[in-house]
């Protein structure tokens, strides 16, 4: 029920989520210092995965909820424009590409940067494609993106 992208400095989260049967805006994206996080999966959980990472990220520390493939929660970390990603367990994996995206919607926001889109069009693409996706969106942008956004 989520869609985060990343491309070229720049980090974009949709708002959906689903309450009860509800829908209802959360923002998914964030800033931890110089790294931006965005989170996919149960928001409550992930978290409490962003505030593990906040923490120093001690493995001792991880939640218990992310110590099984069944329950944890999905983290895009941008490091120096590097993409990391947690799945479960506390080390996380370089993506080792330009572009990425998590979530019930990054099969579409993925096509949508292979063809050259931004990662706001491929929010926009996956929002309008899959219906576990949308509410409009967040954006954030590292220092050099913001520049040539001014």
């Amino acid at each position: 029920m989520t869609v985060i992208a990343y491309r070229d400095g720049v980090l974009v989260g949709d708002k959906l989520t689903h309450l009860n049967g509800m829908k209802g805006r959360v923002t998914k994206i964030f800033r931890r210092g110089d790294d931006m996080v965005g989170v996919a999966g149960t928001m409550t959980l992930a978290l409490e995965m962003v505030q593990w990472l906040h923490d120093g990220a001690d493995p001792k520390q991880l939640p218990a909820f992310q110590k099984t493939a069944d329950d944890s929660q999905q983290l895009m970390v941008i490091r120096e424009r590097k993409i990391w990603l947690y799945e479960w367990g506390h080390t996380p994996f370089e993506a080792e590409l330009n572009y990425y995206a998590i979530g019930s919607g990054a099969p579409y926001a993925m096509a949508a940067m292979w063809c050259g889109k931004n990662a706001i069009e491929a929010v926009v693409c996956a929002s309008e494609l899959n219906t576990s996706c949308g509410m409009g969106m967040d954006i954030l942008r590292d220092k050099a993106a913001e520049a040539l956004a001014v």
